[in-house]
C-alpha cells in the first residue's frame, strides 16, 4: 500500500500536476485565438531563459499547456486563424540563431507542419485572415539585417502564393488585421528600417491607401471587435477605427508599449497580452470603452 501511494505521488510529481499554471512571461509571443475551440493560444516568446516552444491555451479562466511535439522554439512569429478550415496557421519566427521559413497548422490538438515552399524566412512580419476571399495573408517582416520585403503573401491551405510584389512599403513591427466591415485587411505603421510609419492600407486583392491616423509608430498590434464592429489598435496607446476614420481612446489599463491583441470570439471582446517591464504576463479585455486586466485576477 505504502508503495503504491509513493508510485502515485510520484507520477503526480512528473506529470502534468507540477508544471507551472501559467506560461511564462514571454515576450515577442504568437497570441492568437482559436475560434473553433474557444481558447486563446499562446506559443513560443522570448523569456529570461530564452526563446520558446511550449504552446498554452486559456479558456478564460485558467492556463493550461499543449502536449506534444510542435514548432521550435522561436520569437517574432505570426499566426492567424482559418476560419474555412477550422485551423490556427503560424509562419515563421527567429530562434536566436535563425531565422524561420517554416508553415504550421493547430488543429486543438496537434501541430503539422505544412511542406512547400512559401516566403522567405523572416521574424516580426504578421498574419490576418481575409475571410471575404478565404486566404491567410502574409506582409512584411525582417529578412535579416536591414532588409524588409514589401511583397504580399497568401495561403490558401496547401500553398503559399505572392499575390502582390507591390504596394506598402518594407516593413516589421507594424499592425494586421481584417476589416469585417469594409472585407479588407488593413495594414498601419511599422519601422522601415530607417524611420516609423504613419500610412494606412487596405487589401482586398489588391492594396489601396486609406485615410490616415495615428502618428509614425512601430511595435503596434490590431485587432477588429466584432461586437463594436471597428479595429481597435494598441502600442503604448489605444486606437480605434471605425469606417476607416481612427479616434484616440484615453483608456488606462496596460502598462507595456506593445501588446499582442486578438479577439475573443465566446466573450466577444478584444484580448491583449502584454508583458511590461515588471516582467509579469498580463491579459487584458476590451469591452469597446475600456480595459479590464483578466489575467491575474486583481
Amino acid at each position: 500500500m505504502r508503495n503504491a501511494i509513493a508510485s502515485l505521488l510520484l507520477a503526480s510529481a512528473c506529470g502534468g500536476a507540477s508544471e507551472s499554471p501559467s506560461p511564462p512571461a514571454a515576450s515577442q509571443a504568437c497570441v492568437v485565438f482559436d475560434e473553433a475551440r474557444g481558447r486563446l493560444l499562446v506559443f513560443g516568446g522570448q523569456s529570461a531563459a530564452g526563446p520558446q516552444s511550449d504552446t498554452w491555451l486559456w479558456d478564460g479562466s485558467s492556463w493550461s499547456r499543449a502536449v506534444g511535439a510542435g514548432p521550435e522554439k522561436r520569437t517574432g512569429s505570426a499566426a492567424a486563424f482559418d476560419r474555412r478550415r477550422g485551423r490556427i496557421v503560424l509562419f515563421g519566427g527567429d530562434t536566436g540563431s535563425a531565422l524561420l521559413g517554416d508553415t504550421w497548422e493547430w488543429d486543438g490538438a496537434v501541430w503539422t507542419r505544412a511542406s512547400g515552399a512559401g516566403p522567405a524566412p523572416r521574424s516580426f512580419h504578421r498574419l490576418a485572415y481575409d475571410a471575404a476571399r478565404e486566404r491567410t495573408v502574409l506582409f512584411g517582416g525582417s529578412t535579416g539585417g536591414s532588409t524588409f520585403p514589401g511583397g504580399t503573401w497568401e495561403w490558401d491551405g496547401s500553398a503559399w502564393t505572392q499575390a502582390a510584389a507591390s504596394g506598402p512599403a518594407g516593413r516589421f513591427l507594424h499592425a494586421l488585421s481584417y476589416d469585417e466591415a469594409r472585407a479588407a485587411v488593413v495594414l498601419f505603421g511599422g519601422f522601415d528600417g530607417a524611420s516609423p510609419l504613419a500610412d494606412t492600407w487596405e487589401w482586398d486583392g489588391a492594396w489601396h491607401t486609406a485615410p490616415a491616423g495615428p502618428s509614425a509608430r512601430d511595435h503596434v498590434n490590431l485587432a477588429y471587435d466584432r461586437t463594436a464592429h471597428g479595429g481597435v489598435l494598441y502600442g503604448g496607446e489605444t486606437w480605434v477605427r471605425t469606417a476607416q476614420i481612427w479616434a484616440q481612446v484615453a483608456a488606462p489599463g496596460p502598462t507595456a508599449m506593445n501588446g499582442e491583441l486578438t479577439f475573443d470570439t465566446v466573450r466577444g471582446r478584444v484580448m491583449l497580452y502584454e508583458v511590461p517591464d515588471s516582467g509579469t504576463l498580463k491579459l487584458w479585455s476590451w469591452d469597446g470603452a475600456g480595459w479590464s486586466q483578466e489575467y491575474p485576477r486583481r
